[in-house]
């Protein structure tokens, strides 16, 4: 069975939760929660917004977190808020364990600072893929890395 949903939730203009299926997430601002998406609230950005919230802010079940915010706007075009979905680092990692590869290949999960979110090697999750240590176990398969991070970074 796949990931599921980990919440859905609705923000207001200013980006505090005003319903969620996670109560605990209720009447907190996902500004303060996550600085980087401050852009969707000022901006009014009609792009979504995906952002990692580290286990230590998110209330009720203290685990790490992706996000989807999407801005929501009324029948003539103000800014209301975003609607977002949040699933769990862990059922993200869960999934990608049951997928079975053939030959060599295997999937990495990395947010756009480098860190490694999943890697079939438990050992590497939590580490940076551009540090030194790692680009040497990436070994001749770095420079492929590299060249795929740049284009969807770039």
């Amino acid at each position: 069975m796949g990931p599921g949903v980990g919440h859905l939730a609705r923000t207001n203009s200013s980006g505090t939760f005003i319903a969620s299926t996670d109560k605990a997430l209720l009447g907190y601002n996902i500004t303060k929660l996550a600085p980087e998406l401050k852009a969707i609230f000022k901006e009014h950005s009609y792009e979504p917004a995906l952002t990692r919230l580290r286990p230590e802010l998110v209330p009720g079940t203290k685990k790490p977190l992706l996000a989807l915010h999407v801005s929501t706007f009324d029948e003539v075009g103000n800014f209301v808020g975003t609607l977002a979905a949040g699933i769990y680092l862990e059922q993200i990692q869960e999934y990608l364990k049951g997928i079975e590869y053939v030959r060599r290949g295997y999937v990495v999960l990395s947010d756009d600072n480098g860190d490694i979110l999943y890697h079939p090697r438990a050992d590497f999750i939590g580490k940076n893929m551009w540090a030194d240590e790692m680009q040497k176990i990436f070994g001749p398969g770095r420079e492929v890395i590299n060249n795929m991070n740049k284009a969807v970074f770039a």
